[in-house]
């Protein structure tokens, strides 16, 4: 059994002694193997093969509004290529300018469990004169169970 540190460019490796059952430093750092040709895991065929589940995709999101009247605004997550989730929840907020403070005006969402993406949206609403801004809210968990949480928000316009 070879173990090897990496810290920064600094590479020391360590050979396990049989017979005192202790690491010992090696003279060199045994070098890596090459896993650019590596074949993928035996267990990722029959993975990828149930349920629609692969480690090989990207989750992205989305959230936009039309800025005037009539208004609309949407929000959505979505995974490329289509790749079923354990949970994902998306939510966003249309604030309206009260003073110093922001006040929910609109929201938009959803939450959903073993799914490919959500979608939400707000159409052919009437905002009174003001400023306001939007804000999302996405959450979930990835195919390996990991948590995901993002929040963002679009600068601030104006209804006349």
């Amino acid at each position: 059994v070879i173990l090897t540190l990496v810290s920064g460019e600094k590479r020391v490796s360590y050979e396990l002694s049989p017979e005192k059952s202790v690491f010992v430093e090696l003279d060199q750092p045994v070098e890596f193997p090459d896993i650019s040709a590596r074949k993928p895991d035996r267990i990722n065929g029959p993975i990828n093969a149930m349920n629609g589940l692969k480690y090989d995709y990207v989750l992205s999101h989305d959230f936009d509004n039309s800025g005037s009247n009539p208004f609309s605004c949407y929000v959505t997550s979505y995974t490329e290529p289509p790749t079923t989730l354990p949970s994902m929840s998306i939510g966003s907020w249309i604030l309206k300018r009260s003073g110093i403070r922001w006040v929910d005006c609109i929201y938009i969402g959803a939450t959903q469990t073993n799914v490919k993406s959500l979608y939400q949206e707000a159409l052919g609403k009437t905002l009174q004169s003001g400023t306001y801004k939007q804000t999302a809210h996405f959450e979930g968990y990835h195919t390996d169970y990991s948590w995901y949480e993002i929040d963002d928000e679009y600068p601030s316009f104006t209804i006349d």
